[in-house]
C-alpha cells in the first residue's frame, strides 16, 4: 500500500561519485538517464564538479540532486526495469560513490 505522503511530498536522488572519464559519463550515461529520469518526473536540480567538501572525507568529483514528483515515482525509475542497465553502466564508469533516495520535508509533519 501506497502511503498519502509517498504521493504528496518530493522525493530526491542525491549522488556523490568520483567520475574518472566526465566525457565517457556524459555520452554513455548521462544522455540515456536524463530523457528516462524526465520520462519518470525528475528534474536535475543539481549537477556538478565545482562542490566544496567541507565536512566528510571529499573523496567524490561529481555530486548530482534530482528532485520527482513523488516516493513512488522516483522507485519506479531507480527500481524500474529501464534503468537497471544504467545503473550497472553507472557504477562502470565511476570509481566510488554514494547514492542516496529521500523524501523532502515537511515541516507540518512529526518527525520520526
Amino acid at each position: 500500500m501506497v502511503k498519502k505522503a509517498e504521493l504528496t511530498k518530493p522525493a530526491y536522488l542525491i549522488a556523490s561519485v568520483c567520475i574518472a572519464d566526465r566525457v565517457r559519463y556524459m555520452n554513455e550515461y548521462a544522455a540515456a538517464a536524463v530523457p528516462l529520469l524526465t520520462k519518470y518526473g525528475g528534474e536535475v536540480l543539481v549537477a556538478s564538479s565545482q562542490g566544496n567538501s567541507v565536512e566528510g572525507g571529499g573523496r567524490d568529483n561529481w555530486t548530482v540532486v534530482l528532485r520527482f514528483p513523488n516516493r513512488a515515482q522516483l522507485n519506479a525509475f531507480y527500481c524500474g526495469a529501464e534503468y537497471q542497465p544504467l545503473k550497472r553502466l553507472r557504477r562502470t564508469l565511476t570509481n566510488a560513490g554514494d547514492v542516496t533516495l529521500v523524501d523532502g520535508f515537511d515541516p507540518n509533519e512529526p518527525l520520526g
